[in-house]
């Protein structure tokens, strides 16, 4: 029973990862920016609902004024930088890792400037539930229903919605989607907000369950590139497949052999699925 509890807790875990990923995966697999400030639009959304809990704002109602806040950076971000980068698309890929990586150190800079380098959580949602010989935190529970919704949102918009479907269009191919007067600039801008945004609800639904500080947000990045690595880039079907392992090998690693190696775990992941299947494990190029 101890490790069907911990492996549970690992799916609990994947949700929380498959949220951090999907803001990356429609960045960087769908529009090919290759964004290493994701991680400081995630801690500083998390400790934005922090600040404004400890005001006595409702988490929920905290996650609407950072998705606001981030979405708005983020369309400055695509707007100010991103859209300024030139280049054939290996070079601009290149080109936006170099310049988003400055923008991380710099956010994680502001971000040490707020709230200093303490580690911060909430208090919010902290009993349990028990069902059966198994017991889950409602922070987890509750965390994990709103990343699915939110997952299911992103995934609706990009296949269901004309904007969705023509910022698909752009990625496959721009000229094509040009010719059909599709305006490639404002899709990006779109693209790019929205990333920013499911980044900032990612970190809300952290910091009501693990403390979270400036300094954290490379590893956050990393663990979101490693996820859509699994998977496949582009291929939300694949995100969910690739979050879903790293939660529960990540947990069932840390329980039978320590903290060490459960930090290690997705990077050894990761280095076997690129040895064995570099394309990912659903490399079909897909976002449905």
């Amino acid at each position: 029973m101890t490790y069907v509890q911990v492996a549970l807790n690992g799916v609990l875990l994947g949700g929380f990862y498959l949220l951090m990923a999907q803001g990356l995966n429609l960045v960087f697999g769908v529009m090919g920016i290759v964004n290493l400030a994701h991680g400081a639009f995630i801690v500083l959304g998390g400790l934005g609902v922090w600040s404004l809990y400890g005001a006595g704002i409702n988490p929920f109602l905290g996650l609407l004024v950072v998705v606001v806040a981030a979405s708005a950076l983020g369309a400055l971000v695509q707007w100010a930088i991103i859209e300024r980068i030139r280049g054939t698309a290996k070079q601009h890929e290149l080109l936006t890792l170099m310049a988003t990586f400055g923008l991380s150190y710099i956010l994680i800079n502001v971000g040490q400037q707020v709230w200093g380098s303490d580690y911060r959580t909430t208090t919010f949602l902290q009993s349990s539930l028990t069902v059966g010989p198994f017991r889950f935190a409602w922070s987890l529970l509750v965390g994990v229903v709103l990343a699915a919704a939110i997952t299911a949102g992103i995934a609706f918009w990009l296949t269901r919605t004309r904007s969705g479907t023509s910022l698909r269009a752009q990625a496959q191919s721009p000229l094509g989607a040009g010719a059909c007067g599709i305006n490639p600039r404002r899709l990006r801008l779109v693209g790019f907000s929205v990333g920013a945004a499911v980044a900032a609800a990612a970190g809300m639904l952290l910091v009501m369950t693990q403390p979270i500080a400036p300094q954290a947000a490379t590893n956050f990045t990393i663990v979101a590139f490693v996820v859509i690595a699994l998977g496949g880039l582009g291929n939300y079907k694949g995100a969910v497949v690739g979050a879903l392992l790293v939660g529960i090998v990540q947990t069932v690693a840390g329980y039978q052999f320590g903290a060490v190696v459960q930090a290690a775990a997705p990077y050894l992941m990761l280095i076997l699925v690129m040895l064995l299947k570099p394309a990912g494990l659903l490399s079909r190029k897909a976002t449905a």
